[in-house]
């Protein structure tokens, strides 16, 4: 008979009180539930049709949790993903000032935003603002004795663009530090125009022409001040242009005080 169907009276024969038995522990250990005594049974090693049922019940068993395992983090990241009811929403501030009738925003950088605007409260000219978020906010950046100026570019507390002065027929790239009053010209010495596209860390770049440039354009940069500047023209190269990757159009005025550069349509 095998040891695994050993019945209560073949394990009970010469053992006494040992009628009850039961199995504990690892296979073929089994005990007396009465005395406690235990004994060892070499169990015979199952049939082979059993073992394999028993591998397919594991692997049955295996494929199971991994499913279920699977399941559990599809259906967590399904809750992690938005309702499809629950759509983006977007905000928006209207910027232009009163008085003014149009205005365009450039740069943006922290909460301050740069461009320009006109209408009757610029006299109709256009002017370089700076905004903190709303249109009660705005300040002209428009210098004393400046008929047209725009604001391209922002970083931290610098503003950078360009603008005319009085009657003259060509632009100077411009840079402000928050108000009208503290414009510095960067147009350098040699150069009849210039413009100032982009800021960032103490510097600006943009583009000059005149005499300096052999009277086409070049990319220049500068640090604060006119006398900083760098011309970015590389050797072997006609024209570039820092800021913008297409030929600049002319800043002449096409309306009242209105660069024909910034296409302005009544």
């Amino acid at each position: 008979m095998p040891a695994t169907q050993l019945s209560r009276t073949s394990v009970s024969k010469g053992m006494g009180c040992c009628t009850a038995w039961m199995r504990a522990g690892m296979l073929g250990h089994r005990f007396c539930a009465a005395c406690g005594l235990g004994m060892m049974i070499r169990l015979k090693k199952p049939p082979r049709s059993i073992q394999k049922k028993e591998t397919c019940n594991m692997n049955g068993n295996y494929r199971t949790a991994v499913r279920l395992a699977l399941g559990a983090a599809m259906a967590v990241n399904l809750l992690a993903l938005p309702l499809t009811s629950q759509a983006a929403t977007y905000s928006y501030t209207d910027l232009n000032p009163s008085g003014f009738e149009g205005s365009y925003g450039q740069g943006i950088s922290g909460s301050q935003q740069v461009g320009f605007g006109y209408g009757p409260a610029t006299g109709g000219h256009v002017h370089a603002l700076l905004w903190s978020g709303t249109a009660s906010s705005f300040v002209d950046l428009n210098p004393s004795g400046f008929t047209w100026s725009i604001g391209f570019g922002i970083s931290r507390s610098q503003q950078v663009g360009s603008g005319l002065y009085g009657t003259a027929s060509n632009s100077h790239a411009l840079l402000w530090i928050g108000t009208a009053s503290s414009v510095v010209d960067l147009n350098p010495s040699g150069f009849t125009e210039s413009v100032g596209f982009g800021v960032s860390s103490g510097q600006q770049v943009g583009w000059g022409t005149g005499p300096s440039a052999g009277n086409t354009y070049h990319a220049l940069l500068w640090s604060g001040t006119a006398s900083s500047v760098v011309d970015l023209n590389p050797i072997g190269f006609t024209e570039s242009f820092g800021g913008k990757s297409n030929p600049p159009c002319s800043l002449m005025p096409a309306r009242t005080g209105a660069p024909s550069g910034v296409n302005i349509m009544k």
